[in-house]
């Protein structure tokens, strides 16, 4: 250690030290430091080399940093508007099901899920894909919702095989 700075006016071995003075690390007693440091007499000076390093290790790992951030979020086509998709582990009964969305399709859940539950159990019925709907099903707890996640999907397994049948219940007319 260096010694101390002095953070409030104070004598040590009759010698007198102002705020911002430098004590020797001599002038201090061992068995004081402690209380003094407490009481805010004193403050362990700073040693500027060790600090210098430090920064200019710190800056190194944040430039690292920064350069492995970038790289990551670069589009592997080079088309600045595709969006990244991120895979979200969901834990079932079965096991753990691995959703791959894109950012889009997690905002649409978040807000979903921060509006009230009528409003929610209304923008669900609006939802185009499946993951996104497992997604607010796994987080959300509200029976609305749920109620509501259960209708939409049933709905899109009937919209889509009922698309495919000609016969609609209309009879030969």
């Amino acid at each position: 250690m260096n010694g101390y700075t002095c953070t409030k006016a104070c004598t040590f071995g009759g010698v007198t030290y102002s705020v911002g003075d430098a004590i020797p690390f001599e002038a201090v007693l061992p068995s004081r430091e402690k209380a003094l440091i407490k009481q805010g007499l004193i403050a362990p000076a700073i040693n500027l080399e060790e600090l210098l390093k430090e920064n200019k290790a710190l800056q190194a790992k944040i430039a690292e940093f920064e350069k492995g951030t970038t790289i990551a979020h670069e589009s592997p086509t080079g088309d600045k508007n595709e969006q990244n998709s991120i895979a979200i582990p969901i834990t079932t009964k079965e096991g753990v099901l691995k959703l791959v969305m894109t950012p889009d399709d997690i905002i649409k859940a978040v807000t979903t899920m921060q509006l009230n539950a009528e409003d929610a159990a209304k923008a669900v019925g609006e939802i185009e894909k499946e993951e996104t709907l497992i997604l607010i099903d796994a987080l959300d707890t509200r029976k609305t919702v749920k109620t509501a996640i259960t209708a939409r999907v049933e709905e899109m397994k009937t919209g889509k095989e009922g698309g495919n049948k000609e016969d609609k219940g209309q009879g030969d007319a």
